[in-house]
């Protein structure tokens, strides 16, 4: 059995690492933002080593409107990802968005007096 050293800044692969990542499918749920009355951005949420996200939003009042914005290094510049913004939403949804960097962040945009909260899940698919 050859062993190598595994660098957790490059991809995982259940060819080289001893720990098989084949099985570990998905992350860890993460509160990206709790009863939000106003529009903001959740903090920092690491994804690396996944390559989608599932995004819970529930606990609407009012209209709202959900974006994904990312990053390619921690604490650096975050963009809007295209194609992420979710229509006006006014009640509980989940959605899966696939191809996301490392990091990212979520902007909750608030149309109507209201509340929201978002959980968020990273994910291999």
């Amino acid at each position: 059995m050859t062993v190598m050293n595994v660098n957790l800044a490059t991809s995982l692969s259940k060819e080289y690492d001893s720990i098989d990542v084949g099985s570990l499918s998905k992350g860890g749920v993460a509160q990206a933002l709790e009863n939000a009355t106003s529009s903001t951005i959740s903090g920092e949420i690491n994804c690396s080593g996944y390559n989608a996200l599932l995004v819970q939003v529930y606990n609407i009042t009012g209209s709202w409107e959900i974006q994904i914005q990312g990053s390619l290094s921690s604490g650096s510049y975050y963009t809007p990802l295209l194609g992420s913004k979710s229509s006006l939403l006014a009640e509980s949804i989940m959605y899966l968005f696939k191809g996301i960097p490392d990091y990212v962040k979520l902007e909750a945009i608030n149309q109507t007096v209201g509340a929201v909260s978002v959980k968020v899940q990273p994910l291999n698919v």
